[in-house]
């Protein structure tokens, strides 16, 4: 970096990862609509957004669809909407929250709260 110096103290001391889940939000897993050994589609809630998403083994994470939570009541309402359009879905009554990014290895613990719940 121009104009800054390093010094030996500066050299982090946890790995990346970690930094980067404090600095990430918490997000909320409202369903999993698929599950595979390969992939996971679901629902996920944060700050500002629902989300439809995809998850592979391989760790690639894409949004399909982004809805702004200020355009409804509630998440009872952004489940009612979604379940009209689809209704085979079944959105948690308790949302699971995750702490950090979005990933397979995350969705595959999820999966078994899910399970467990029943």
């Amino acid at each position: 970096m121009v104009g800054m110096e390093l010094r030996d103290d500066t050299l982090l001391t946890e790995p990346l990862i970690d930094i980067a889940k404090k600095i990430l939000k918490k997000m909320k897993i409202l369903t999993l609509e698929n599950c595979d050994n390969e992939y996971y589609i679901g629902y996920a809630e944060d700050d500002n957004n629902y989300m439809k998403f995809t998850i592979t083994k391989a760790g690639s994470l894409t949004y399909s669809y982004t809805w702004k939570k200020k355009e409804f009541t509630d998440y009872e309402h952004f489940a009612g909407v979604i379940g009209k359009f689809n209704p085979h879905i079944f959105m948690l009554i308790n949302p699971i929250v995750i702490d950090g990014p979005i990933t397979f290895e995350a969705m595959r613990e999820v999966e078994l709260i899910i399970i467990n719940r029943e």
